[in-house]
């Protein structure tokens, strides 16, 4: 009984990591082939449309865009925080899926941890309030 709910375990870990994985390769497709400033299927901002104000997430299709075309400088212009925060993000991923030690669960719980969110939501409205002025 042990043996199967283990290996359950590890076949549900795994097919989450190819669904993923298949799912972000459809998004490099689609940011890579069509330009948000050229075809109107992408989503527009509903707080920009009502507020005419920038949301911390604006320009992140943009940058997507660019970024997948490796066009850095501009992704940068886009949304500079999203494209920062890609390699924070991808840690934590891959750090969910290392195996469990001591050594994950301490850098875990101090750049994932209740202290790191609040200091990523103050960063985020600092970046909301800074785009505005700029």
């Amino acid at each position: 009984m042990l043996l199967t709910r283990i290996t359950t375990i590890e076949l549900r870990r795994k097919l989450t990591l190819v669904f993923v994985g298949i799912g972000l390769i459809g998004l490099w497709l689609l940011f890579r082939s069509y330009n948000p400033y050229e075809y109107d299927f992408y989503p527009h901002c509903p707080i920009y449309v009502t507020t005419g104000y920038k949301c911390p997430g604006c320009g992140t299709q943009r940058a997507l865009h660019f970024l997948t075309n490796f066009e850095l400088s501009k992704s940068l212009q886009e949304n500079f925080l999203m494209i920062v925060s890609i390699p924070y993000l991808l840690f934590g991923f891959i750090l969910e899926y290392l195996p469990t030690s001591g050594f994950r669960e301490t850098v875990r719980n101090r750049l994932y941890g209740w202290t790191a969110a609040w200091v990523a939501l103050g960063l985020i409205i600092c970046w909301w309030v800074v785009r505005n002025m700029i």
